[in-house]
């Protein structure tokens, strides 16, 4: 409770972690746009916004993944944070869970998933 009502979006530089969000572009919007509600690096970029704005438009998968090569070479070269670590993601089931696929974030969805 002190970190968040001190600090947290008070101050642009300190360490945090975050943990994955369901896409990509929700990543991005959350914490990357100039407006975002999260954007804990108080970073504005109009060309981060337009950046974003284009992957939650384009729909053509090769498209997005060139908007994405963008999105890296921007943060390559004005990069707002520094990434310390990653948390591993480890999922684990037993064989008769079908149909589950885990998610590359760690989150769990079981909407396709039955047992056998």
């Amino acid at each position: 409770d002190i970190f968040l009502s001190k600090y947290w979006l008070k101050h642009n530089f300190f360490i945090t972690n975050w943990n994955g969000r369901t896409t990509l572009y929700e990543m991005l919007a959350l914490a990357y746009q100039s407006d975002a509600q999260w954007n804990e690096s108080h970073w504005k970029s109009t060309r981060m916004d337009e950046l974003i704005e284009s992957v939650r438009r384009e729909q053509d998968e090769a498209k997005r993944k060139a908007v994405f090569a963008e999105v890296q070479k921007l943060f390559d070269e004005n990069s707002p944070t520094i990434i310390a670590y990653h948390r591993p993601s480890v999922t684990a089931y037993r064989k008769h869970l079908r149909d589950f696929v885990p998610h590359p974030s760690g989150w769990l969805d079981f909407r396709t998933a039955w047992l056998a």
